[in-house]
């Protein structure tokens, strides 16, 4: 997946223990894509974990969110990382 012209490479939870925010490593980015409209933006850890004292589920994280551009709920919360950009 491409954001702001680099790609972004999902990681999948590893067992059920790993879909809580405090256990996910710290290094992550956070994207959150519209499931509507397609609009994708990176979340701030602090503010995905501010109403649920950092310890939240995903799932539940992902139902509060909605779209900043067409005001839907319907959000897919995705953390992983950058791929490191190569030139020769």
């Amino acid at each position: 997946m491409e954001y702001l012209g680099r790609k972004f490479i999902p990681t999948s939870p590893q067992g059920a223990h790993n879909t809580t925010l405090n256990i996910i490593p710290h290094d992550v980015t956070f994207l959150v894509q519209c499931r509507v409209c397609g609009v994708t933006r990176e979340v701030d850890r602090k503010a995905l974990g501010a109403k649920t004292n950092g310890a939240g589920e995903l799932a539940d994280i992902e139902q509060r969110l909605s779209c900043s551009s067409c005001g839907t709920k319907d959000a897919r919360l995705m953390y992983g990382y950058f791929a490191a950009s190569v030139s020769w």
